[in-house]
């Protein structure tokens, strides 16, 4: 198992921006604007989505990516390091 943290430690060390809410998400944001990462980390159920990762425009991504809470967090840090 991969702790949550451990998908998005990687965009820190590549300068991604951090915004946390406290409706139970929080996001990241790449340096040039042209990639993000939505964790809703209060999501509980199995088939919530819990992970949003999106390349290009974040009002009309080129390609995006959902995993729910049943998704091992290593997947959507695979996911998200591809992008940094």
């Amino acid at each position: 198992m991969t702790a949550p943290h451990e998908a998005y430690a990687s965009l820190f060390a590549f300068g991604w921006r951090h915004n946390v809410k406290t409706d139970g998400t929080q996001s990241f944001l790449s340096p040039d604007d042209l990639a993000g990462v939505v964790h809703h980390y209060a999501a509980t159920r199995a088939h919530e989505p819990a992970w949003r990762i999106w390349g290009g425009h974040p009002s009309e991504p080129q390609w995006q990516a959902r995993f729910t809470t049943g998704t091992p967090t290593a997947l959507a840090a695979m996911r998200a390091r591809h992008e940094s």
